[in-house]
């Protein structure tokens, strides 16, 4: 299965003609695995599901997607390292070149035939997320996004919530396994939000959840205890629709998981920080 894109000219990975010309590719790659994700979904048999632990499943659409796609990212671009949640997680991604790939986001979902999930990957220079792309094949979603270029759903223009008042905001979290014990454990904060704001959600896909406060349907969103393939793609969808994304503290550090993600509108990020921050010291 091969995906008809040229490949670039090896050109300066900072100039704008090489990163749009990934973005493209990456599209197309991305769309063309979803088939693969779409055959199976809601039709998993047991043997088609593992355990990597209490809190996480791997099934056979995430080892068939991330093969796919790994292998026609290293065909086209063998000198950009891979970061594959599955088969190569372990591999740096803060210096050179990277793509940073969740095959699955959202497996639970995925397993039991619910459309929230996605196909989450990024481009990454020197750790800083350069072009994104998640596509959530059951809703026929596709988020795409460059550095300084904006953000697109299906090819049309995204703008995050301008929305500045908790009390009317909807907000959209996550947890890890609440049975494996992980803290923080998030229950805290999201009992303290759910008072403040018109009403948090879970969708239980990270990279739906960023997608969703991209495009305005979500104000923001927090989470503890995410990876790099969970986010980066996500993270740059927001930040290029004119959405702010931060650790749950507000430092700068939302990548590595020590600090969980919160992304926003611009006028409601603020706010959520100091949410978050009553609740830690609540």
């Amino acid at each position: 299965m091969a995906v008809d894109a040229a490949i670039p000219t090896v050109v300066s990975p900072g100039r704008k003609a090489y990163i749009s010309r990934m973005r493209e590719h990456m599209e197309a790659i991305v769309r063309e695995a979803g088939t693969i994700a779409l055959k199976y979904h809601g039709g998993l048999t047991k043997t088609d599901i593992d355990f990597k632990s209490e809190a996480d499943l791997v099934t056979r659409a995430d080892r068939e997607v991330e093969d796919f796609i790994a292998s026609q990212l290293r065909a086209a671009y063998p000198w950009v390292h891979f970061v594959g949640e599955e088969t190569a997680a372990e591999m740096d991604y803060r210096s050179g070149e990277a793509f940073v790939l969740d095959p699955i986001d959202g497996t639970t979902n995925y397993v039991h035939g619910l459309p929230y999930f996605a196909i989450s990957l990024a481009y990454l220079r020197d750790g800083v997320p350069q072009a994104a792309v998640v596509y959530a094949p059951a809703l026929d979603a596709l988020y795409s996004a460059e550095s300084g270029q904006g953000a697109l759903l299906n090819n049309e223009p995204i703008r995050a919530s301008q929305n500045d008042d908790p009390g009317h905001s909807l907000a959209v979290t996550g947890f890890v396994n609440l049975r494996s014990r992980v803290q923080p454990d998030n229950l805290a904060a999201f009992g303290h939000v759910a008072y403040q704001v018109r009403s948090v959600l879970r969708l239980g896909s990270a990279a739906v959840d960023l997608c969703y406060v991209a495009d305005g349907k979500m104000d923001f969103f927090w989470e503890h205890g995410l990876n790099v393939w969970d986010v980066a793609a996500g993270a740059l969808i927001v930040q290029e629709a004119g959405g702010v994304v931060t650790g749950m503290d507000g430092g700068p550090d939302y990548l590595s998981g020590r600090c969980g993600i919160l992304a926003g509108g611009p006028n409601i990020h603020g706010r959520a920080v100091r949410l978050l921050k009553e609740a830690e010291n609540a």
